[in-house]
């Protein structure tokens, strides 16, 4: 008995670290390899970013220079610095699809009531790490999704699907196939037989 009852306690520790460890805004414990910065005069001082990010130019010589502040002075004099806030969320946006669905969707909850930012679950992170693993490779996203109800694997396939199209590439297409009823006719009845078996 005390056994199980460790193994319980156990499943349930690790469920509430998995909660509490994925920051959507902050990207920590995020999908994909990322890299901790700092900028200390952006809203969000502290960023895990995907590593694809920090290959943009812009984002290069931002962090380069440590601020923002520092960046306007030394190749944006006089721009407003929240011209620069928006050009780095607009390029994290492109990068970062944890950041960019609870910062720009918004679903309705199971219990009802006010519309919620889209925070990925867990099974929902492992969903899209596979998606994303594919997009970067530059291969067409193809997944077979066995379907268990209520964890919103539909859901995360149908907002990832809208940042593909509303972010990377207009015009793309995207389709959801479900299999609703299977009818096998069979001429042996030999094979029929050891089927129904």
């Amino acid at each position: 008995m005390e056994e199980i009852e460790n193994i319980i306690a156990e499943n349930a520790r690790r469920i509430e670290n998995s909660r509490s460890q994925f920051n959507s805004i902050s990207g920590f414990q995020s999908i994909g390899e990322r890299t901790q910065v700092c900028l200390p005069d952006y809203p969000i001082r502290e960023m895990w970013l995907p590593n694809e990010m920090l290959k943009d130019k812009f984002i290069k010589k931002i962090l380069r220079c440590g601020s923002i502040e520092a960046y306007i002075s030394k190749h944006e004099k006089g721009l407003e610095p929240s011209f620069v806030v928006d050009a780095i969320t607009r390029v994290r946006c492109r990068y970062d699809f944890p950041f960019w669905a609870y910062t720009y969707v918004r679903i309705k909850p199971k219990e009802g009531g006010v519309d919620i930012p889209f925070k990925l679950n867990r099974p929902q992170l492992k969903l899209i790490s596979l998606y994303e693993s594919q997009r970067i490779a530059n291969k067409p996203i193809r997944t077979i999704l066995l379907k268990a109800r209520q964890w919103g694997g539909s859901t995360a396939t149908q907002v990832y699907f809208a940042w593909l199209q509303l972010i990377h590439s207009t015009g793309l297409n995207s389709l959801i196939v479900s299999q609703v009823k299977v009818v096998f006719t069979f001429q042996n009845k030999a094979i029929s037989n050891l089927l129904m078996w």
